[in-house]
């Protein structure tokens, strides 16, 4: 890989991806929205994981700017765009436009760190990738029990991974659907060994939720 190219990925992982960073036992991570960590980012130039791309670029409602970027007309979509080069120097463009105008992924995490802190958790720093992976599966277990696989990302979205004091694994989410709707599903989480708490508004969005999942010891 060109030493441009891989700038670009890096590049598209923090901005568009929003894939989010922590540190390893030996190296920096890269986290992606689905809470797998990465030593490096992926080579979305190829096609690699190029569904993140997708996914961040409607989550932050980037296309239109793309269009506009590529001069598409607004009839066109910019996924059918036949240079994948192109539209990855768009989106990148088009997120950090929206970055200097909003929050940028750095003060996103700071502000994430500041807001569990207040509940007496940190980020998690040990990575333990099966750890993670048995907690978010009982997450999408909770889920799917509701009916809700095809749309988990609407409940499980702004994933991130914390610590308490007593070195625990604890999982929160902050998702736009209401506390109301979310009530019967999270009430439903002992069915899953999960034990799930309403944190109120989360960091991310005075209108998101935040839910924060700990398995049941």
């Amino acid at each position: 890989m060109l030493p441009s190219e891989a700038s670009l990925n890096t590049l598209a992982a923090q901005y568009v991806a929003r894939y989010s960073r922590c540190h390893g036992e030996t190296c920096e991570l890269w986290v992606a929205r689905n809470g797998e960590a990465l030593e490096t980012p992926p080579d979305f130039l190829t096609g690699e994981r190029w569904s993140d791309i997708e996914s961040g670029i409607m989550a932050q409602d980037l296309g239109w700017h793309i269009n506009s970027l590529l001069q598409l007309s607004l009839d066109v979509d910019w996924s059918l765009h036949p240079s994948r080069h192109q539209v990855l120097h768009a989106a990148i463009a088009a997120a950090q436009d929206l970055a200097q105008t909003f929050d940028h992924p750095d003060a996103m995490v700071a502000r994430d760190d500041e807001f569990m802190a207040t509940y007496g958790l940190k980020r998690d720093e040990f990575n333990d990738r099966q750890e993670r992976r048995r907690l978010r599966d009982r997450v999408y277990a909770l889920l799917e029990r509701h009916g809700l696989q095809d749309t988990r990302h609407v409940l499980y979205d702004h994933a991130s991974y914390w610590r308490d004091a007593q070195g625990h694994l604890l999982l929160m989410c902050q998702t736009y659907t209401s506390p109301a709707d979310l009530e019967p599903i999270l009430s439903d989480a002992k069915a899953v060994q999960l034990e799930s708490t309403l944190l109120g508004s989360g960091p991310y969005s005075a209108a998101t939720t935040a839910v924060l999942y700990r398995p049941l010891l």
